[in-house]
């Protein structure tokens, strides 16, 4: 008779491989790409609109028409969008404008790729 301790008995499964959730997730995609495979995917003329396009549109006329009377956008959009501006102004200005009578932007494209490898 064979005794398996408490140990033996409970194996720990660990998180999955960040490989195999990939190709898991690749594999979805090709079998529901190959069984999907035109199947409402005809092209549209430029001139046609889908239900879809046609209520953007609606909402694109209603943002333009209540912009500067709603309190929403006015109080709310305008107040992020401000705010987005003076980032990139800043940002820019950092990039491209060069400062303190040098011939050379503060940070340069090369800062700009360090930022970015850093932020990713």
């Amino acid at each position: 008779m064979a005794v398996i301790s408490a140990a033996e008995r409970t194996r720990r499964i660990g998180p999955p491989r960040r490989g195999l959730v990939v190709a898991g997730i690749l594999a979805v995609w090709v079998l529901l790409w190959t069984l999907l495979r035109g199947r409402d995917t005809l092209s549209l003329a430029t001139s046609d609109l889908t239900p879809v396009h046609e209520r953007l549109d609606d909402l694109r006329d209603w943002v333009d028409a209540n912009r500067a009377s709603s309190p929403f956008f006015t109080g709310f959009v305008d107040v992020i969008r401000a705010g987005i501006d003076a980032f990139t102004i800043f940002i820019q200005s950092l990039i491209s404008q060069p400062s303190f009578d040098r011939p050379v932007p503060l940070i340069g494209w090369l800062g700009v790729v360090a930022l970015a490898t850093f932020g990713a």
